[in-house]
């Protein structure tokens, strides 16, 4: 609970702290050279249209890893909490094969979502580099 709330207003800081620097940035670019600024602005606006989809797969990869890693923890707990149930009957090496293998496909799970967020990233950059080299 605490931890969520924590979370939370770090959130919202920073997202405060997001929208003052825009805010600054963009009165800043506006005095600058206001026709650069819209220019700017809608090829930003452009991309982020073109890129919507890898957007959408990067954010359901991004939720599906945190239920894989709350699995994980489930089935740590599962282990820890039935240790001597398991030791008894001789299952602990199966819970730990079952834990490994979550652990696995979680690793395997955050390398494509860390490609995935990665070539968006690059996608983005490198089609605004082109638009504002061509300008």
């Amino acid at each position: 609970g605490v931890d969520r709330v924590q979370s939370g207003v770090f959130a919202l800081i920073l997202l405060a702290q997001a929208v003052v620097l825009l805010v600054v940035y963009l009165a800043l670019s506006a005095l600058a050279s206001p026709t650069m600024t819209l220019l700017v602005g809608a090829a930003g606006g452009v991309l982020m249209l073109a890129l919507r989809g890898q957007r959408r797969r990067a954010a359901l990869l991004g939720k599906r890893l945190g239920e894989d890693r709350q699995a994980s923890f489930r089935e740590l707990s599962a282990l820890v909490q039935g240790l001597k149930v398991a030791k008894s009957f001789g299952t602990e090496a199966a819970h730990g094969m079952r834990f490994a293998a979550r652990v696995d496909a979680t690793r395997a799970g955050y390398l494509r979502y860390a490609a995935l967020s990665a070539q968006s990233a690059l996608l983005f950059q490198g089609a605004a580099g082109m638009l504002l080299a061509g300008a």
